[in-house]
C-alpha cells in the first residue's frame, strides 16, 4: 500500500485522506492550527490509518505522493522538495500567481489572444470609491493581494450600491493588504470549464461546471467559498477551445501538478469573458471529482503526476450540496452534533469535511444504544453528492439522500442545480454545453 501526505490548511481534504485510508493507504493528514477552525478535532478518529501529524515535512521523504488543496502556502517549501525528487501534487507558484493576483491572470489570458473584460487595478478602497463616483456603471469589485479573503468579491446591482459598499468597508476598518480591482460587469450564463495540468499537458476528460456561491437559494446573500456544484466530464467542449486550448503549452512551462479552472461569462451574442483561474484542486468540486472517480484515489493523482489518465469516471451529471451549521460561513462553531441518517449507502453518497468520531444515542434494531460515528467538528459539515443522466434526475437524487440526513441548525441551499437547468438550453443555442443532455429534450 502507499504512503500519502495531505497539506490541508482550510481542513476541506477529509473526504480525500479518509478515502485513502479506506484504501489501505498510510495517510498523513496535516491540518494547521487556525483561530476559526477547531483543526485539532477534524478528522479525528475517522480511520486507523489516518493520522493527524503536526508537521507536515518530516513525513514527505519516502511518500508516494505530497498533496495540498491550497494555493497560498508551502508553495516555495514544496517546490524545494520537489527539485529533490519527491513527487508533489500542488501548483508551483508561478500557477498560483494566475488565481491569487487576478491582475497576473487576465494579462496571461490577453497575451494567449483570449479577450477578457475591462478591468481597472487600484491601490486602495478610496481609489476604486473615486473611480465609480466618476464613472458610474455596474462593476465587479475583487481583491489582488495574496493574503486577501477572495469573499469580499462583491457584485452590486447598480454603482451606488458597490459605491455604499466600499464606504461601509472603510467606515469598518477593512484591511486590504494588496491592490483591488473593478471589472466590467458583462451580464450572460456563468460557467467554467476545466482540466487536470501534468507534468506535459493536459490529463483526462475536459470538465464543465456551474459554481452557486451565495449562502441561500436565488444566489442571495454572502459570498460563501460555494455552498454546491454541478459539474460533467464532456468528450468536447467549444468553451475550452476558446479559453483553454491556447494556454496548455506555456501553463506547463509555469510547472506544477494541479487542476486548472477557468470561470466565464458568455453573453447573449456568444462571446465568451474568462473572469479568474483557479489554480488548485478547489473544493466542494474536489469532492465532486472524488465522488465520481470509482478506482484507488491515492493511484488516480499518482498517474496524473507521471503524466497519465485511464481511471474510470461517472460520465453523469454530477451535483454537489454543502451541508453546513447555522453559523456558517462566518462562525465556525457547533462541535460534537450528533449525525443522524448516515447508513452505508448514504455514506457513499456524503463526502466529510468537518467532521471526527463520536458518540451519541441512536436507534439500532428498536432500541436506543450509545453508538460511535460521525459528528460535527465545525460548521462545514460535508458535501451531499449524487449522478444522474441530467441535471434533474442528479438534482432528485441529491436531495432524497439529504432528506434521509439530519444533525442540530443543519442548513443547505435547496436549489443547487435550478440555475443550470435554466442556463443549458440559452448555453446550447450559441454551441455551449452540447454533452449535457436536458430533461424531455
Amino acid at each position: 500500500m502507499g504512503k500519502v501526505v495531505i497539506i490541508d490548511n482550510e481542513g476541506v481534504m477529509t473526504a480525500y485522506a479518509l478515502r485513502c485510508a479506506e484504501y489501505g493507504h498510510d495517510v498523513k493528514l496535516f491540518i494547521e492550527a487556525g483561530d476559526d477552525i477547531n483543526h485539532k478535532t477534524i478528522a479525528k478518529g475517522l480511520h486507523p490509518k489516518l493520522e493527524k501529524v503536526r508537521e507536515w515535512l518530516p513525513h514527505v521523504y519516502g511518500a508516494d505522493l505530497v498533496i495540498t488543496g491550497d494555493n497560498a502556502k508551502y508553495l516555495k517549501k514544496l517546490e524545494m522538495i520537489r527539485s529533490r525528487g519527491v513527487p508533489v501534487f500542488a501548483p508551483s507558484v508561478a500557477l498560483a500567481d494566475l488565481e491569487i493576483k487576478r491582475g497576473i491572470g487576465l494579462k496571461f489570458l490577453e497575451d494567449h489572444g483570449v479577450q477578457v473584460p475591462e478591468y481597472k487595478v487600484f491601490k486602495s478602497l478610496k481609489e476604486a470609491e473615486k473611480y465609480v463616483l466618476d464613472n458610474p456603471d455596474r462593476y465587479v469589485f475583487k481583491t489582488l493581494g495574496s493574503e486577501e479573503d477572495k469573499s469580499l468579491t462583491y457584485v452590486g446591482k447598480s454603482a451606488q450600491q458597490l459605491i455604499q459598499q466600499l464606504r461601509d468597508w472603510q467606515a469598518g476598518g477593512a484591511s486590504i493588504k494588496g491592490d483591488v480591482m473593478l471589472q466590467k460587469f458583462i451580464p450572460g450564463e456563468e460557467i467554467a470549464v476545466k482540466r487536470w495540468l501534468g507534468p506535459n499537458g493536459f490529463l483526462g476528460p475536459i470538465e464543465e461546471s456551474f459554481e452557486h456561491k451565495k449562502l441561500y437559494a436565488g444566489e442571495k446573500g454572502e459570498n460563501t467559498g460555494e455552498m454546491g456544484t454541478v459539474f460533467k466530464y464532456v468528450s468536447k467542449s467549444k468553451l475550452y477551445d476558446v479559453v483553454m486550448a491556447p494556454l496548455e503549452a506555456d501553463l506547463v512551462k509555469l510547472g506544477g501538478i494541479t487542476s486548472i479552472d477557468v470561470n466565464c461569462i458568455i453573453d447573449e451574442d456568444g462571446n465568451v469573458w474568462p473572469l479568474e483561474f483557479t489554480c488548485r484542486c478547489g473544493w466542494p468540486q474536489f469532492n465532486l471529482e472524488l465522488f465520481a472517480h470509482k478506482d484507488d484515489p491515492l493511484q488516480w493523482l499518482i498517474d496524473m503526476h507521471n503524466g497519465k489518465y485511464d481511471s474510470k469516471d461517472f460520465m453523469d451529471v454530477i451535483i454537489g450540496v454543502c451541508l453546513v451549521t447555522k453559523g456558517f460561513p462566518t462562525l465556525n462553531e457547533d462541535l460534537g452534533l450528533a449525525i443522524y441518517g448516515l447508513n452505508y449507502k448514504h455514506k457513499i453518497h456524503i463526502q466529510p469535511q468537518f467532521v471526527k468520531m463520536g458518540k451519541f444515542i441512536d436507534e439500532v434494531d428498536g432500541k436506543l444504544v450509545d453508538v460511535e460515528d460521525w459528528v460535527t467538528a465545525g460548521s462545514y459539515v460535508a458535501i451531499a453528492c449524487a449522478h444522474g443522466k441530467t441535471v434533474e434526475e442528479a438534482q432528485n437524487k441529491v436531495y432524497k439522500t439529504i432528506d434521509d440526513i439530519s444533525f442540530s441548525n443543519l442548513g443547505y441551499r435547496t436549489d443547487i442545480g435550478d440555475k443550470v437547468i435554466k442556463s443549458l438550453p440559452i448555453l446550447q443555442k450559441m454551441g455551449f454545453a452540447m454533452d449535457w443532455e436536458i430533461e424531455n429534450d
